[in-house]
Protein backbone atom coordinates (compact mmCIF):
# COMPACT_ATOMS: atom_id res chain seq x y z
CA UNK A 1 0.00 0.00 0.00
CA UNK A 2 1.11 3.56 -0.67
CA UNK A 3 -0.53 6.06 1.64
CA UNK A 4 -0.28 9.46 3.28
CA UNK A 5 -0.05 8.94 7.05
CA UNK A 6 0.50 10.70 10.34
CA UNK A 7 2.23 9.12 13.30
CA UNK A 8 0.10 8.62 16.40
CA UNK A 9 3.10 8.18 18.67
CA UNK A 10 6.86 8.58 18.66
CA UNK A 11 8.75 5.58 17.30
CA UNK A 12 9.84 3.22 20.09
CA UNK A 13 12.87 0.92 20.23
CA UNK A 14 11.73 -2.62 19.52
CA UNK A 15 14.54 -4.88 20.62
CA UNK A 16 17.18 -5.81 23.15
CA UNK A 17 19.75 -3.25 24.23
CA UNK A 18 22.68 -5.06 22.61
CA UNK A 19 21.34 -7.50 20.02
CA UNK A 20 23.61 -10.39 19.04
CA UNK A 21 22.60 -10.02 15.38
CA UNK A 22 20.96 -7.31 13.27
CA UNK A 23 17.29 -6.87 14.06
CA UNK A 24 14.62 -7.01 11.43
CA UNK A 25 12.48 -4.44 13.21
CA UNK A 26 14.45 -1.79 15.08
CA UNK A 27 11.44 0.48 15.74
CA UNK A 28 7.70 0.31 16.30
CA UNK A 29 5.06 3.04 15.97
CA UNK A 30 1.41 3.56 15.19
CA UNK A 31 0.12 5.44 12.17
CA UNK A 32 -3.21 6.75 10.94
CA UNK A 33 -4.10 6.57 7.24
CA UNK A 34 -4.96 10.02 5.83
CA UNK A 35 -5.14 9.14 2.12
CA UNK A 36 -4.60 5.98 0.08
CA UNK A 37 -2.75 6.28 -3.23
CA UNK A 38 -2.46 2.55 -3.98
CA UNK A 39 -3.64 -0.60 -2.25
CA UNK A 40 -6.51 -1.18 0.09
CA UNK A 41 -6.95 0.57 3.41
CA UNK A 42 -9.66 2.73 4.86
CA UNK A 43 -8.97 6.40 5.46
CA UNK A 44 -8.80 6.82 9.22
CA UNK A 45 -7.57 3.25 9.79
CA UNK A 46 -4.77 2.85 12.30
CA UNK A 47 -1.87 0.42 11.98
CA UNK A 48 0.93 -0.86 14.17
CA UNK A 49 4.06 -0.48 12.05
CA UNK A 50 7.51 -2.04 12.34
CA UNK A 51 10.55 -0.65 10.56
CA UNK A 52 14.26 -0.10 10.42
CA UNK A 53 17.31 -2.23 9.90
CA UNK A 54 19.90 0.25 8.78
CA UNK A 55 22.37 1.99 11.06
CA UNK A 56 22.04 5.31 9.25
CA UNK A 57 18.36 5.97 8.93
CA UNK A 58 15.97 8.79 9.65
CA UNK A 59 12.66 8.66 11.42
CA UNK A 60 10.44 11.32 13.02
CA UNK A 61 12.03 12.41 16.27
CA UNK A 62 11.22 16.06 17.03
CA UNK A 63 7.70 17.35 17.79
CA UNK A 64 7.70 19.18 14.44
CA UNK A 65 8.76 16.03 12.55
CA UNK A 66 6.11 14.01 14.39
CA UNK A 67 3.40 16.49 13.37
CA UNK A 68 4.14 16.15 9.63
CA UNK A 69 2.30 13.99 7.15
CA UNK A 70 4.37 11.33 5.38
CA UNK A 71 3.99 9.27 2.23
CA UNK A 72 4.84 5.66 3.01
CA UNK A 73 4.92 2.34 1.27
CA UNK A 74 4.03 -0.52 3.58
CA UNK A 75 3.14 -4.19 3.36
CA UNK A 76 1.72 -6.94 5.54
CA UNK A 77 4.33 -9.65 5.99
CA UNK A 78 2.92 -13.09 5.17
CA UNK A 79 5.30 -14.77 7.64
CA UNK A 80 4.22 -12.99 10.82
CA UNK A 81 1.30 -10.71 9.78
CA UNK A 82 3.16 -7.56 10.92
CA UNK A 83 2.86 -4.36 8.90
CA UNK A 84 6.24 -3.05 7.83
CA UNK A 85 7.46 0.06 6.07
CA UNK A 86 9.46 -0.31 2.88
CA UNK A 87 12.83 1.40 3.28
CA UNK A 88 14.11 3.91 0.73
CA UNK A 89 17.57 5.46 0.50
CA UNK A 90 17.98 9.21 0.93
CA UNK A 91 20.81 11.42 -0.20
CA UNK A 92 23.65 12.41 2.08
CA UNK A 93 22.37 16.01 1.95
CA UNK A 94 18.87 14.93 3.05
CA UNK A 95 20.35 12.84 5.86
CA UNK A 96 22.51 15.76 7.01
CA UNK A 97 19.52 18.17 7.04
CA UNK A 98 17.36 15.71 8.97
CA UNK A 99 20.05 15.07 11.58
CA UNK A 100 20.69 18.82 11.92
CA UNK A 101 17.00 19.30 12.70
CA UNK A 102 17.15 16.58 15.37
CA UNK A 103 20.39 17.98 16.84
CA UNK A 104 18.96 21.50 17.04
CA UNK A 105 15.86 20.21 18.83
CA UNK A 106 17.97 18.24 21.34
CA UNK A 107 20.18 21.28 22.02
CA UNK A 108 17.08 23.41 22.63
CA UNK A 109 15.88 20.87 25.20
CA UNK A 110 19.19 21.06 27.10
CA UNK A 111 18.87 24.85 27.41
CA UNK A 112 15.64 24.54 29.43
Amino acid sequence: MIAKVRLLQSPSWNGPRHPAHPLRDVFFTQIKILDVRSGSAAIGAEYNIYFGREKEMVYPNTPEQLSREYMVMMYRDADDAKHRLVEFPISKAQYTRWQAEVSEYRRSQLKR
